[in-house]
């Protein structure tokens, strides 16, 4: 009834794929926070119940990037096909995330700032039973991100298309996973 799920792989975010307002400049311009790609190594933990072919848990997981971090954690449901040693799975789910180490620079300064909001997480993948109670697994995730950057009073706008630091920014991307998994189902 109860699993755990560790996951180990790479992952590659791009968190203005969709939409950029005030939240990057991706251009290079006067004024920037431009820490919105990468390719890194992630992690993730996921605990739950299972009833048969459902899955009700929470899952959190961690990306590691050459300037930033990305995290999440939310609730999810995943359907499995319980066949014989080989279980395939989907999975959806929807919580928080969150990027680390953000900063922008404006003129000659450096500045921290806050950015955070709302995951929507999903999942394909395929386990294999090798007793009744551990599997190994393999699997893509594709998390929507949409992420807001914090305003930062103190900073000066630099010109009109420029990031203006003083104002939120808003973002819209996905970060995609590669996944290798260990499962202990109890």
């Amino acid at each position: 009834v109860l699993w755990i799920e560790l996951q180990g792989g790479v992952s590659y975010a791009n968190l203005v794929q969709f939409q950029n307002q005030n939240f990057a400049d991706v251009a290079g311009g006067a004024s920037v926070f431009n820490e919105v790609y990468g390719t890194g190594p992630a992690v993730g933990l996921g605990v739950g119940f299972r009833v048969w072919w459902l899955a009700i848990g929470a899952r959190a997981s961690v990306a590691v990037y050459e300037t930033f971090q990305i995290g999440t954690i939310g609730g999810e449901a995943t359907l499995r096909l319980p066949i014989p040693v080989v279980e395939p799975w989907v999975r959806v789910g929807f919580g928080y995330g969150w990027q680390g180490d953000a900063q922008y620079q404006s003129g000659s300064s450096t500045y921290s700032t806050t950015t955070y909001g709302w995951v929507f997480q999903s999942g394909l993948g395929l386990d294999i039973y090798l007793t009744s109670w551990f599997t190994l697994g393999a699997g893509v995730g594709l998390d929507i991100l949409n992420l807001t950057r914090q305003r930062d009073p103190s900073a000066m706008c630099m010109g009109a298309t420029d990031v203006c630091p003083s104002r939120n920014g808003d973002a819209l991307g996905y970060q995609l996973k590669g996944l290798a998994t260990v499962g202990f189902h109890f």
